[in-house]
């Protein structure tokens, strides 16, 4: 039931107001004077009408999509929180170099090709748990057909930059003291782009350049370049080249001095050049002259920590986790064979930074970005579903959050309370949250659930519980 079409327009049931309606209504003469031709509406000025509402986090892969595969009942659910006019955002621990705008963007035409797909189109069936292609059938057709139509005629769905909340998003905020300071960027090339032209790391330097102009740091990497030329007149060029570039010190050939960080925003494309490369420059800040300065110290920020991520392979593949836990292991035991006590190889470690799911900084950055939605659509927030196939991040980091908003000096919000809060205004109410597990990405039957709240075939079926718990908030202006 939404606002009356006939409503004037200077009176907005979505704004805030100052006022409290009991209030208003003892001083109601005072309200004359605005000469409102709806009598039932005179006091909606000081009516406190903004609606409260459920707000959803979700995750994306194992969610919505199997590596580049999106969902038809992904699509349908997102289409009814779209609708219903919920904040929601995407927190993922991807990102794959592309910019939040660049993202959303895609996912928006994947999701309506995935919502609007036919008969021709050959579907993955994620929501049926069947990781064979297949195509949809006659009754799914005629049952659908309708409401495709409907959904066709109905808002096109929209997907904002704000609302893409990847895993290197808080570098562009978090790590502000960097912008101007020389640092390494590990993953894929796009990564520089994002760090250099949306992020403003006006010093960043690609990991494959820096290894590219210091060919000796990885020997096996010099050996697959040279392999790559056909004659032997050009290998033994090559190799006189690389030689030639380490005799001409390239290290200070970029101009930005020793790195003061180095900024893992994905999986790097070559394993072993990342793990060497980086554990060298953890080091030294001149790696081709000196092996270890115990005098330098840099941090080093991992955008995520899943071990495990769902694609489109029956089983789980390893995520920047298994990186990070790869260069913890190799880079104590290059510590340890330089002689560092036990106390330094920690107190080196502990300049690893983490960022990502589950961790409470990524969590919150998310709710941020949620509240802005709020905010924009002129509601407040009862609660927060935190939807993943991930028990280790997903689930985990609600939980956490809910215990958070347990014990934050703001009073927290109850379900009772936010029934009462659509007539009430409460400004220290601080929302709970749920974790709500799928079955179409990396959790399996008897895997733990890490204190999910309910465990769903797909998205779409955990969408429907929450709608028909909050159906009173979602539907009640």
């Amino acid at each position: 039931r939404s606002r009356p079409a006939e409503l004037p327009d200077e009176v907005d049931p979505c704004q805030p107001f100052d006022e409290d309606f009991e209030d208003a209504k003892s001083r109601g003469h005072q309200h004359r004077q605005h000469q409102c031709p709806f009598p039932s509406l005179k006091l909606m000025r000081s009516r406190p009408a903004q609606r409260t509402v459920p707000a959803f986090l979700f995750d994306i892969d194992g969610v919505f999509k199997t590596g580049a595969l999106y969902s038809r009942t992904g699509a349908a659910g997102l289409r009814k929180i779209f609708d219903a006019g919920l904040p929601f955002v995407f927190l993922t621990n991807g990102g794959g170099g592309r910019t939040e705008m660049e993202y959303a963007e895609e996912m928006r035409l994947k999701l309506l090709a995935a919502e609007t797909a036919d008969s021709s189109t050959i579907l993955y069936d994620v929501e049926e748990g069947d990781k064979r292609p297949s195509i949809p059938s006659d009754d799914d057709l005629k049952g659908n057909y309708h409401r495709r139509r409907r959904r066709q005629r109905g808002k096109e769905l929209v997907l904002r930059e704000d609302q893409m909340v990847l895993s290197y998003s808080p570098f562009r905020s978090h790590l502000e003291h960097l912008k101007s300071l020389p640092v390494l960027i590990v993953g894929s090339k796009e990564c520089l782009r994002v760090a250099k032209q949306a992020y403003g790391f006006r010093r960043a330097v690609h990991i494959d350049d820096y290894s590219r102009d210091n060919p000796l740091l990885n020997p096996f990497k010099r050996r697959t370049v040279a392999a790559a030329t056909k004659t032997a007149t050009a290998r033994a060029e090559e190799v006189r080249r690389q030689e030639a570039t380490v005799k001409e010190g390239k290290e200070d050939e970029w101009g930005h001095g020793p790195f003061k960080a180095v900024l893992v925003f994905t999986d790097p494309s070559d394993f072993f050049d990342g793990l060497q490369i980086i554990t060298d420059v953890l080091l030294s800040s001149r790696p081709n002259e000196v092996e270890y300065e115990k005098g330098h110290l840099i941090p080093c920020y991992f955008s995520a920590g899943d071990l495990l991520w769902k694609s489109q392979h029956r089983h789980a593949r390893f995520g920047l986790g298994a990186f990070r836990l790869a260069l913890e292991s190799l880079y104590s035991a290059r510590m340890r064979s330089l002689g560092l006590s036990e106390a330094a190889v920690k107190a080196r470690l502990s300049h690893f930074y983490q960022y990502g799911k589950p961790t409470l900084k990524q969590f919150k950055f998310g709710r941020d970005a949620v509240l802005r939605q709020a905010r924009r659509l002129g509601c407040r927030i009862s609660h927060f579903y935190v939807v993943g196939d991930n028990p280790r991040s997903d689930i985990h980091g609600a939980v956490q959050m809910a215990a958070l908003a347990q014990h934050n000096p703001k009073r927290q919000i109850n379900d009772n309370q936010a029934n009462k809060s659509r007539h009430q205004h409460r400004p220290n109410c601080e929302p709970s949250w749920s974790g709500l597990l799928v079955r179409t990405g990396v959790w399996s039957e008897g895997d733990p659930t890490y204190g999910a709240a309910g465990v769903f075939d797909n998205v779409n079926h955990a969408i429907d519980h929450v709608l028909r718990q909050r159906i009173s908030d979602v539907f009640v202006a």
